[in-house]
């Protein structure tokens, strides 16, 4: 992680790994299943079917592809509110498959907007394929033209698998603003959908060209704003960009060098919030990714012997603080982040001492991916932390255990309180990683409310309404 990369080493470093692109392409497009390609390329899509069997798929719905574009009533259990009116819109893995090849891993699917329309105790279900240039050249060839996060293409030649050939997939996050709803992940642009009909507009990006991490935050201290994470993957530089609905720019913050790998961020009324693992973009798997000859996954190390931190900038363009807490903490997912009116920054967040990247090939969603059933629990286990943050006196205090709450992960809270203290939180948990139970945290009485679907039911992000 260490290794010196100067000039000499690069440039050494460049020469060697397209030498090695341009001799092992064509061997690896022969035998991309020799050991140690498994969990870079496809997989045949016969030979995954014949692994699972007969056996029933956790999460089947979420690992298998949609390939039809659909419009229907839903069939309903139990009860809908009859006040419940609105429409609920996500974007999530939509094609695994192209020429009979499958991607391994559940980010590398091109995304899928999904509707769910509320009305009169009905709902009706939409979905339509994202259009990016990558769903639209790959559909025309049939077969995988483009590298993704987790996955490198199975053929063809010198630097193919470029990581900078990596093409937005619009998978991961949905929100709507201004009016306006969008779909990205964490390669640009930000991609525009009719929230109407889904069908995926042409417009230019209000948000430019500019690459973002997936996660946004949209606050109501007074006026409603949209903040986005500006992140260079190259020059590894975060800066926090705002905008009110009608997509003016209304605030940058400090560019700050952060060199960890994070996904997930928040936001208070004077702060800024990322919990930082120690997780980085190794210089000498970088440039593998770079030549095709790694995927981003492969450049990424998790350093056990590093404690996790807990960056702070403030929005008002003071100097940017990094707290480090007492382990080497992994975080997928934050819960909020609001300032207690005694001069403390109040952060929530999920922490697990394991890595947890879907990159990793061993959290329980990679594992099902790759037709593992069985899945070891002890790989997540997470509970959800808090950390009190004293930016004027520069301290911070880490309560691993605060609120007895473990094995939890994709937590929720009301939009609207987004920055603000806020009455309860919402996660999905599970036995063994496989979520069938909603959990609803009381912060005033530290009271848990726990409703499990039961056997073969699992759950996936709530949202709260």
């Amino acid at each position: 992680m260490n290794s010196s990369l100067n000039r000499r080493n690069f440039l050494k470093l460049s020469a060697a790994s397209t030498v090695t692109a341009f001799s092992t392409t064509q061997a690896e497009a022969k035998d991309w299943t020799a050991p140690g390609n498994e969990s870079r390329y496809p997989i045949r899509e016969s030979e995954w079917k014949n692994r699972l069997g007969a056996s029933e798929i956790p999460y089947d719905g979420l690992v298998s592809s949609l390939k039809s574009e659909n419009q229907y009533v839903c069939a309903i259990r139990g009860e809908l509110p009859q006040d419940l009116s609105g429409s609920l819109f996500r974007t999530g893995p939509g094609i695994f498959e192209r020429g009979g090849m499958r991607r391994r891993m559940i980010i590398d699917a091109d995304g899928m907007m999904r509707k769910f329309e509320f009305k009169n105790g009905q709902v009706t279900f939409s979905n339509k394929h994202i259009q990016t240039e990558k769903f639209r050249d790959e559909t025309k060839a049939g077969k995988y033209l483009y590298p993704s996060f987790g996955m490198l293409v199975p053929e063809t030649g010198l630097l193919t698998n470029s990581l900078a050939k990596i093409k937005n997939q619009a998978s991961v996050t949905a929100f709507i603003f201004g009016k306006r709803l969008f779909a990205t992940d964490e390669i640009q642009p930000v991609v525009e959908i009719d929230p109407i009909t889904l069908q995926t507009l042409s417009n230019p990006s209000p948000f430019g060209t500019h690459t973002y991490k997936a996660h946004t935050r949209i606050t109501h201290f007074g006026s409603k704003l949209l903040h986005l994470a500006k992140f260079s993957p190259v020059t590894s530089k975060l800066q926090f960009v705002t905008y009110d609905e009608n997509f003016m720019l209304m605030g940058e913050s400090q560019s700050v060098k952060v060199s960890r790998n994070f996904h997930d961020w928040h936001v208070t009324k004077n702060y800024y919030v990322i919990l930082l693992p120690p997780a980085y973009l190794n210089k000498w798997g970088l440039m593998k990714a770079m030549a095709g000859q790694a995927t981003v996954g492969d450049a990424i190390e998790f350093n056990r012997s590093e404690q996790a931190q807990v960056l702070v900038i403030p929005r008002n363009g003071r100097l940017p603080r990094a707290y480090n807490l007492p382990a080497a903490l992994d975080s997928w997912h934050s819960v909020n982040a609001f300032e207690d009116g005694a001069g403390k920054i109040v952060f929530d967040f999920i922490a697990s001492k394991n890595w947890m990247s879907p990159v990793s090939g061993k959290s329980p969603m990679c594992k099902i991916m790759m037709g593992d059933l069985k899945v070891d629990k002890s790989l997540r286990p997470t509970v959800m932390s808090r950390v009190l943050i004293d930016y004027v006196a520069n301290k911070a205090s880490y309560g691993a255990d605060h609120f007895k709450l473990h094995g939890v992960e994709m937590p929720t809270i009301d939009s609207k309180r987004t920055g603000l203290s806020t009455a309860s939180a919402y996660f999905v948990a599970g036995q063994e990683g496989l979520d069938s139970q909603l959990i609803r945290l009381d912060y005033q009485n530290k009271t848990l409310d726990r409703y499990d679907f039961g056997p073969g039911q699992f759950v996936t992000e709530p949202i709260y309404a």
